[in-house]
């Protein structure tokens, strides 16, 4: 219970949007008696940003029970996520004080929610379909413990090389900088004509046992592009090409949001970031589970 569980209709439009996506299709931005703005008129690309709600879970119906009443028909991702911690005092939200400490927000995956993290990944969702007039049940999820005791740091300069990589301990958040012209001492190839990415930041993670390593890496900057890697301890300084089996994962979609989760040996493995477009601030989490 004390959980924010979201619902957002998915199938009119992506989620999330493009980030050059104009909430206001290039019409005059419409403001109430105050100045301030008003929303956007409904139109498909912008849906799952009007269509979502959310609910405190256990706060009606038993003990972390969530219900929606009153969803349009559609596509829904499903997703619960810690409360704002700085909801207090008078403002306070649900049941739960402090909140539990899981560090993103983990999507309902269907078959594949599970207490196996085999085959239960937080960010993979399946939808979940409204009809109307009719009551869709059984949405339930497992929460894995990812992130119980997660502390905060800042990133070490310069740790663009082997041996300079910033050395890790624990679940933590890392706030880091990272631009496309940054130094760099690493650097993948994709072959062919498929261009290449710089590993500007390195970090250095050492496992004593079985884990499975969670790497969520997000940008303040939306309109900038960074990517996600986990290499091997046999990663070498100079480039390398993409099949070699020093790289163990990659994460590099065309947003400012990555995520890797691997089951890993006992031993020590490097998480990259490479600034592929523009300059931003980030947040890299690593999160273990053994």
């Amino acid at each position: 219970s004390g959980l924010n569980v979201v619902a957002r209709r998915v199938s009119l439009g992506d989620y999330p949007p493009a980030p050059t996506l104009d909430p206001y299709g290039g019409q005059a931005i419409p403001v109430d008696e105050d100045g301030a703005p008003l929303p956007p008129a409904p139109r498909n690309e912008i849906d799952p940003l009007l269509t979502s709600t959310s609910i405190v879970s256990g706060v009606l119906g038993g003990n972390g029970v969530f219900n929606f009443v009153g969803l349009p028909p559609g596509d829904y991702l499903v997703s619960v996520e810690t409360i704002n911690p700085d909801a207090l005092g008078g403002s306070s939200i649900g049941q739960r004080d402090p909140q539990i400490g899981f560090i993103i927000a983990e999507n309902y995956n269907g078959a594949n929610e599970s207490s196996d993290p085999n085959r239960d990944r937080p960010r993979e969702f399946s939808p979940v379909r409204v009809n109307a007039g009719s009551i869709t049940t059984g949405i339930d999820f497992f929460l894995n413990n990812y992130g119980s005791s997660i502390t905060s740091a800042d990133e070490q300069e310069n740790n663009d090389a082997k041996k300079a990589a910033q050395r890790l301990s624990g679940d933590q958040i890392i706030s880091g900088n990272v631009s496309e012209s940054d130094s760099s001492r690493i650097k993948v190839d994709f072959g062919g004509n498929n261009g290449s990415l710089n590993i500007h930041d390195l970090y250095r993670v050492t496992l004593t046992q079985n884990t499975s390593l969670a790497l969520f890496l997000d940008a303040e900057n939306t309109s900038s592009d960074i990517d996600l890697f986990l290499f091997s301890r046999d990663l070498k300084n100079g480039t390398v090409p993409i099949n070699s089996s020093s790289i163990i994962s990659v994460s590099f979609t065309a947003t400012g949001s990555e995520a890797i989760v691997e089951n890993l040996a006992p031993g020590t493995y490097f998480i990259g970031v490479s600034g592929a477009l523009g300059t931003t601030k980030y947040k890299l989490t690593v999160a273990q589970r053994r």
